[in-house]
């Protein structure tokens, strides 16, 4: 600007305001965007409003929503990951275990058993077809499929879900190793305090069952 206006007696003042104008809009630009960036939630919602046809964006986002408990909003953006992309195997398991944690136990086997059929050696696939036979009552296939996870990850959840079939099968030695194996990896991991504590309470432990 000011070599645009060399002669320009009110320079000074002119390239002043102009600067300040320009900060200002930027201040408020950044406002704008650092409210979208408070955390993931936030974050990714805003993504899917400003792309189109992101199927990633959407899985992504339905996780997120997965893991706040926010079911029905969650199977929204999974829909929207399918419409765009009906391979996405991604957003077939995260709709799967939406449909379980809703008890649509039929509705989640189909989109789990696909998610499976896409990406068989995925852990996150193996593990939530896992989840399907266990809310099947297929309680020996869901521990073959748990185990054939832990050959190659060492995730808590998994344990504490083999905890969990152990419970129901009453063989509760087993289910105590496995959610303390849980409690190994991550001491913090409430699921596995709360199984544990099921499963001494059916011991009549009720000392231990007090303290998890």
């Amino acid at each position: 600007a000011r070599e645009l206006l060399p002669k320009w007696r009110y320079q000074r003042i002119g390239l002043g305001l102009s600067a300040a104008i320009v900060v200002t809009a930027m201040i408020v630009c950044t406002r704008l965007q650092v409210s979208h960036w408070q955390n993931d939630i936030t974050l990714f919602g805003h993504a899917v409003k400003v792309t189109e046809n992101n199927f990633i964006i959407h899985h992504i986002y339905g996780d997120m929503l997965f893991r706040k408990n926010r079911f029905d909003e969650a199977i929204i953006q999974f829909n929207e990951a399918l419409r765009i992309n009906p391979n996405d195997y991604e957003a077939h398991n995260g709709m799967g275990k939406a449909l379980l944690k809703q008890g649509k136990i039929e509705k989640a086997v189909a989109h789990l058993a696909e998610a499976l059929r896409l990406k068989p050696d995925d852990p996150r696939t193996i593990h939530s077809w896992g989840l399907a036979l266990m809310a099947q009552g297929n309680l020996d296939e869901a521990i073959v499929y748990f185990n054939k996870v832990l050959r190659t990850e060492n995730w808590p959840d998994v344990y504490c879900n083999l905890g969990l079939v152990y419970t129901q099968r009453r063989k509760y030695d087993l289910a105590i190793q496995n959610y303390n194996e849980a409690l190994r990896i991550d001491p913090d991991f409430v699921p596995a305090h709360e199984g544990l504590e099921r499963t001494l309470l059916q011991q009549s432990n009720f000392k231990q069952a007090i303290k998890e």
